[in-house]
């Protein structure tokens, strides 16, 4: 007869603990490389930025600036844009923490990939030639061959462009790479697009 199990709250807390650690082991696994992935990148504490030229890391620099900026925000965006790879990645970062914040799920050592691609066009050419959508699925979640940007887990890649794209636009697709890597068990399509719409809304309206 196995032994009685006492039921008690250091029990409780230490399985919670574990459950927790399986999170964060699931967000470390390695993830494979995209073919065709631009050669330049440039790489933050938290994001690695692929990218064709500088031209399309100041334009996005451009796009996603805020319109109301807090003082720490206000000195990454100050200045030349010869330092725009390195004040775009620490602002990134910032977002890509703020994200997490706003969902209330941490995950310190998280990291993010982001494609840039130099157009609406180009982007939906490529959604359209490497996955083949959009299905009912890939719409419900907001990835279309029209959609200004979407997340693919198996890479961890946020692609975009930077003809439209826009600082609400981005924490969209933050948003589904934190909620994609937190659970154990992967939230309803629906909820987790209902929780990267509440991060638009929430950094669209320059709550950092």
């Amino acid at each position: 007869m196995p032994p009685t199990v006492k039921i008690t709250k250091g029990l409780i807390l230490a399985v919670l603990a574990l459950l927790w650690l399986g999170m964060g082991i699931l967000s470390a696994v390695p993830v494979r490389a995209e073919e065709g992935r631009p050669s330049k990148l440039y790489q933050s504490k938290r994001v690695t930025v692929y990218f064709d030229n500088e031209k399309q890391l100041q334009q996005l620099r451009k796009m996603i600036k805020p319109k109301s900026l807090t003082r720490s925000l206000n000195k990454l965006f100050s200045g030349s844009d010869n330092g725009a790879k390195e004040n775009l990645g620490q602002f990134l970062d910032i977002l890509f923490q703020r994200v997490q914040t706003i969902l209330e799920m941490p995950i310190p050592k998280q990291r993010v990939n982001i494609w840039i691609h130099p157009s609406l066009k180009s982007l939906a050419k490529f959604f359209k030639s490497r996955y083949g959508g959009p299905t009912a699925k890939q719409t419900s979640m907001g990835a279309s061959v029209s959609g200004p940007a979407f997340y693919v887990k198996k890479s961890n890649t946020i692609h975009l462009q930077v003809e439209e794209i826009r600082i609400g636009i981005l924490a969209h697709e933050m948003a589904h790479a934190i909620t994609e890597n937190y659970f154990i068990i992967r939230p309803p399509t629906n909820v987790a697009e209902i929780m990267s719409q509440h991060v638009d809304r929430e950094v669209s309206k320059g709550r950092f």
